[in-house]
């Protein structure tokens, strides 16, 4: 029975170590299942075209625009390329005849050079316009002069798109809407028509106009289209041109993935190496617990980079990735010299581990909180690649109190089960004058 007791919590530690490897598998290995190629998770994460190629795309400006016009419109773009999740696009003039852009994305996935290629068509859309008519002689509610807000709403089970109008635009939809009896409104992108709708009789309230959607996704599709239908400036749909680009920082690199890139990746592989290295050093079998915990956070972190939209692969990403990976080992060395101090008053192992843990939390809890409220507030106040780097450091907050508050002395606990040596498994000594 005493054997028995001795292996289970090795055992159980291996079991979930066990799990963690094999759904590390299925998160980052390519696999083929008959005529589906599964790519990992990278497939889905956003790229930006700084580390990675990307695509551009360059819009000749119809018509005369003024500069302020110009920069609006430069605006409403950027704003709606990160809401695309396109978070390191750039957007910019070119003497003011055309509008360049330029953006990164996952390659590796099998679509989406088209998703790309079509979001940037939709950027040419044209102006959306609510009509009274589909002839030529006809009133209009256009989003560059009489919308103030489009956003997507469910509702029991249904999705809309509600275009909210401002005083301007709500009288001139009431002028459309009571000219007849009858009333059919047809919905314009530019010159192509998308849909009409007719407007009840019993209609009072104007201000706003609801839009029944197929699925979310379309009502998604349609109110980046109306963002871009409300610029104030024109961009010629026919003359677009749109390509692939070397990476922004490519450093001589002709193609594919930029030498910046790689010393990143190296440097986030260093700061993992040199965190476990330090470990093994100080605090052995230590090192040795920690790999499947690690090896869970990048699950569970590349997981969350993949479902949310704002979160891109750039430089400043990849920076705060290597602050991350040093925030856990940080929390890991700091719970151990918990124990460490503990053990060297002449304590058992098994009393510092309790000790230690119990002293060790409140700080891992305060320094979580800290980081986490912290760069929570950044991702909400700061746009772009630094609300992605924030994002990015939120998750590690989150995965060094899992890891520190939860895993590690989970781990460290059914280990010393089984631990009949005192602290020399976990690297740590008693002062000499202290017997043990």
């Amino acid at each position: 029975m005493k054997t028995k007791k001795a292996k289970s919590p090795l055992l159980i530690i291996s079991l979930l170590s066990l799990v963690i490897i094999i759904v590390s598998i299925f998160t980052f290995i390519p696999m083929q299942f008959g005529t589906t190629t599964y790519t990992g998770v990278w497939g889905a994460i956003g790229i930006s075209s700084d580390v990675y190629g990307g695509m551009y795309a360059e819009y000749d400006i119809t018509g005369d625009a003024s500069k302020a016009d110009i920069t609006n419109s430069m605006g409403i773009i950027k704003k709606t390329l990160q809401e695309q999740g396109y978070e390191s696009s750039s957007v910019y003039s070119i003497d003011g005849d055309k509008i360049r852009v330029e953006i990164g994305y996952p390659k590796s996935v099998t679509n989406s050079f088209s998703s790309a290629y079509s979001d940037l068509t939709s950027v040419a859309s044209g102006a959306l316009e609510f009509r009274s008519s589909s002839s030529s002689d006809y009133k209009a509610v256009t989003a560059k002069d009489h919308i103030k807000e489009v956003k997507v709403v469910d509702y029991q089970g249904s999705t809309y798109l509600s275009i909210v109008l401002n005083d301007a635009g709500t009288e001139q939809y009431k002028s459309i809407c009571t000219a007849s009896s009858s009333t059919t409104i047809y919905v314009y992108m530019g010159k192509n028509m998308q849909t009409s709708f007719s407007v009840p009789s019993s209609t009072t309230d104007y201000s706003q106009i609801q839009l029944s959607v197929s699925s979310y996704d379309s009502a998604k599709d349609f109110y980046y289209k109306a963002m871009y239908g409300s610029l104030s400036i024109t961009l010629n749909s026919d003359t677009v041109v749109i390509n692939t680009m070397t990476s922004t920082y490519s450093l001589g690199t002709k193609e594919g993935v930029s030498v910046l890139f790689y010393i990143l990746i190296a440097l986030i592989i260093a700061a993992l190496v040199a965190g476990f290295i330090f470990l093994a050093i100080k605090y052995r079998i230590v090192a040795v617990l920690m790999l499947p915990l690690m090896l869970l956070n990048a699950i569970i972190a590349c997981w969350i980079f993949a479902g949310v939209s704002i979160i891109e692969i750039n430089i400043t990403s990849l920076i705060a990735i290597i602050l991350g990976i040093s925030l856990v080992f940080t929390g890991a060395i700091s719970y151990m010299e918990r124990i460490n101090n503990e053990y060297k008053q002449g304590k058992t192992i098994d009393a510092s581990i309790e000790a230690g843990t119990k002293k060790a939390r409140p700080a891992q809890i305060i320094s979580s909180i800290i980081v986490v409220a912290m760069f929570a507030v950044f991702a909400l106040l700061i746009k772009g690649e630094v609300a992605s780097a924030s994002l990015i450091l939120v998750i590690f907050g989150f995965l060094n109190a899992l890891t520190n508050i939860v895993l590690l002395p989970l781990f460290v606990n059914l280990y010393n089960k089984t631990n009949k040596n005192q602290g020399k498994p976990f690297g740590l000594k008693q002062e000499e004058n202290i017997n043990e």
